[in-house]
């Protein structure tokens, strides 16, 4: 936790937590959020497997409330998934003096655990985790691909929710 990150005296920017260099994300980040968005439609929009695979909760196919509710709780989930791949293992690994290793390292969990997911959206993890771990190290914080990831996963929802509509 937070606290024990505090109490054993470890700076938390050493693991990403913090606005690390927000004058370098800030923009690029924008721009990043900029792209998603007519992505997310076009992506969902063409591919039946995406279309079909979400919204992944069945009540938030149905009703925009539970649509909203379920991107309320993607976005507790992703704080804790960019912490762990992006905080804890990027930034653990970065600081023993090999950024790329770092890369590599975090890149390999977080594209397994898109497994089950529609192969464009595997295949994509891969990629999207190589340039995330670089985006984050870069920026020195994790914050910018938990906001960039959530609008991800939220406008893929959103898409396909209106999709089916």
């Amino acid at each position: 936790s937070l606290w024990s990150l505090r109490r054993c005296g470890q700076k938390l920017s050493d693991w990403g937590i913090g606005p690390g260099r927000w004058r370098w994300w800030v923009p690029r980040a924008a721009i990043g959020l900029l792209l998603i968005l007519p992505c997310a439609w076009i992506a969902v929009s063409s591919n039946a497997e995406l279309a079909s695979f979400y919204p992944t909760w069945k009540p938030a196919r149905k009703s925009a409330y539970m649509l909203a509710l379920q991107q309320f709780g993607y976005g507790l989930d992703l704080l804790g998934w960019e912490f762990l791949f992006r905080g804890f293992l990027l930034f653990a690994f970065a600081r023993r003096g090999d950024p790329v290793t770092a890369i590599w390292v975090q890149c390999f969990p977080f594209f397994l655990l898109h497994a089950e997911k529609p192969y464009l959206e595997m295949i994509t993890s891969f990629y999207g985790g190589l340039l995330s771990g670089w985006f984050c190290l870069s920026a020195r914080s994790f914050f910018p691909l938990f906001l960039l990831h959530w609008v991800q996963i939220s406008s893929v929802s959103v898409s396909g929710f209106l999709l089916r509509g």
